[in-house]
């Protein structure tokens, strides 16, 4: 069985759970000019204050999505081996008390995942749907220290559990 464009997540996740954050009003769309903006694959120098979301290695579930069934079928076992999305949330700050809370805020959000739903596409495919069950912690809120410019630096790292993905 040799998988369709749906057969796979067409965007990084990084930039889905970019849309997740925003929604719960814990960022920004990545502006240069705004603190707390949420950038996605790497670290922008400006602004000071700032969360950037990296995706990372996914873990095999040995399980796959199945169109047979129509839409909203869900994940059926046999096919393809499906794999958890791994994410690493980084946080910047000016201060470490800042850096921290919003690390807090974050890690309190993304442990709330449940059942939560994005639709999107990328060039060149259909638009999907995306229904992410949960987001299992991989790691609390981990200090990096200090980056070269004296800015302090945390993160998180999340797997994401993806439930049903379907064309709208």
């Amino acid at each position: 069985m040799s998988p369709t464009p749906i057969d796979i997540l067409t965007i990084p996740p990084c930039r889905i759970i970019r849309d997740y954050l925003i929604e719960a009003f814990l960022g920004v769309a990545y502006d240069e000019d705004t603190d707390w903006s949420i950038a996605v694959a790497a670290t922008p120098e400006k602004p000071i204050n700032v969360i950037t979301i990296f995706d990372e290695a996914s873990t095999k579930q040995y399980r796959s999505h199945d169109q047979a069934g129509g839409a909203g079928a869900g994940f059926q076992y046999g096919g393809g081996v499906h794999e958890n999305y791994g994410i690493v949330i980084e946080i910047r700050s000016n201060s470490y008390v800042d850096g921290w809370m919003k690390a807090l805020l974050l890690m309190m959000c993304m442990d709330k995942l449940h059942r939560w739903e994005w639709t999107g596409s990328a060039a060149g495919y259909p638009e999907q749907v995306a229904v992410f069950s949960t987001a299992i912690r991989q790691r609390g809120i981990f200090p990096l220290g200090k980056d070269e410019n004296g800015k302090w630096l945390f993160n998180l790292e999340y797997e994401l559990v993806l439930q049903s993905l379907n064309r709208t």
